[in-house]
């Protein structure tokens, strides 16, 4: 039996922000009363679609995995398979007890410490026992880690507590259907890595469907994956390929953004890389930002990796002007130690100057088989000594060699 039926689902939005709040307050509303309106939105001028003709089905067992860009519909779904919107157009099939961990903090009174959240939770799982309540409730604490806080309002909460707290009293439910959208991303890989472990327990009874944007969990996790584009699955099948097809689309946006740079935007993967630190100085570690033609430039950067990446860590860095691509470095094809030891007390660089008087743009990027951990676009810095004479952005040595005799 499929736990989750959806077929042909489409979801249009008005563009005006006030209209959809108002539009799906008032379908909730209606909803509570019973009340059914069968009017779909129109597909106008005035509304963008989110969602186009989903159809897809899940079974008990599987983990299945929604990749795709920002904004190509993956957590609009998760909110339709909830109840939280209504579709456009099409239908949902629920078949068992969802239990979603959509948005931080979602579910929980803010004023009400941790404790008195849980004891709320749990009240409103039926059949439950008094004593079975109390268990339960103790179970859910220790898992979240969150002993010292339990008895702090929620309020006080970090973001990474705040998904410990839903997480833990989510997979605790024993749910049916268990929906997480990148709200493990927040908090420590230890952690995560630990939810992980309780999800699979779980899904032998249950199915589960994951948005993330680390493409090594879904990898080590799902058994299956859907990839979004623009409001579409343009595959349903193997991790494994959908992950390719994923990457190949980066790649292209990556193209573009290696022709203009400034289409890039920072990334920041704090669950494995922390306290990342990165500059342009000279030999003595002194910031700088301004270098002499020939003069060699020195780079020092450090990091804290909260697990061993080994040699799958690699260092690059591309150098552009004025959008235009001049060269780049790789850990791939120099000598770098990027050990856990190495990166935590810092790795200086020595980088040959070969750049022409001017402003030279520079990107820092760490990946991990491909993955991006970090990319950060660092401040310019420049080339000073101009000299007429010479031309174009980087510069080529020579040296003379002997004229060979002919025998």
């Amino acid at each position: 039996m499929n736990l989750i039926e959806v077929n042909e689902v489409s979801k249009f939005f008005e563009k005006s922000e006030k209209k959809n709040v108002v539009r799906e307050l008032a379908k909730t509303v209606l909803r509570i009363l019973g009340i059914v309106k069968k009017k779909a939105i129109s597909k106008e001028a005035n509304h963008f679609t989110a969602l186009k003709e989903i159809s897809f089905s899940i079974k008990k067992g599987e983990a299945i995995a929604l990749i795709g860009r920002n904004g190509a519909g993956k957590s609009t779904l998760l909110k339709i398979i909830n109840g939280l919107y209504d579709p456009s157009e099409g239908s949902v099939k629920v078949n068992g007890k969802i239990q979603a961990l959509i948005e931080l903090g979602a579910g929980f009174h803010y004023d009400l410490t941790g404790r008195e959240n849980l004891l709320f939770a749990v009240s409103m799982i039926p059949n439950l026992k008094k004593k079975d309540r109390e268990f339960l409730i103790n179970e859910i604490i220790e898992f979240s880690e969150l002993n010292e806080f339990i008895d702090f309002p929620v309020k006080k909460y970090s973001s990474g507590m705040k998904a410990r707290l839903g997480f833990s009293a989510a997979i605790f439910a024993n749910p049916d259907i268990l929906l997480v959208d990148e709200v493990l991303s927040v908090g420590d890989f230890r952690f995560r890595q630990k939810c992980l472990r309780k999800i699979n327990e779980i899904r032998k009874d249950a199915a589960v469907v994951l948005v993330s944007h680390n493409l090594q969990t879904v990898k080590l996790f799902c058994t299956r994956a859907l990839l979004f584009d623009r409001g579409t699955i343009v595959f349903d099948g193997d991790v494994q390929k959908a992950i390719n097809l994923y990457r190949k689309s980066e790649a292209r946006d990556e193209k573009e953004i290696l022709k203009n740079p400034n289409l890039g935007e920072d990334f920041h993967n704090n669950e494995i890389v922390s306290d990342l630190e990165v500059f342009w100085c000279d030999e003595f570690l002194t910031p700088r930002k301004v270098f002499s033609k020939n003069e060699p430039i020195y780079l020092f950067f450090k990091a804290t990796l909260l697990v061993d990446c080994g040699k799958d860590l690699v260092f690059s860095m591309p150098f552009w002007r004025d959008n235009i691509n001049i060269s780049s470095i790789s850990s791939e094809y120099d000598s770098c130690d990027l050990s856990v030891s190495v990166l935590k007390k810092g790795q200086l660089l020595k980088i040959h100057n070969i750049f022409n008087s001017g402003p030279i743009d520079s990107c820092f990027i760490l990946t991990l088989k491909s993955e991006y951990l970090v990319r950060k676009i660092l401040e310019p810095f420049e080339i000073s000594g101009f000299d007429a004479r010479v031309h174009g952005v980087a510069l080529c040595s020579f040296k003379e060699e002997p004229k060979k005799e002919e025998n």
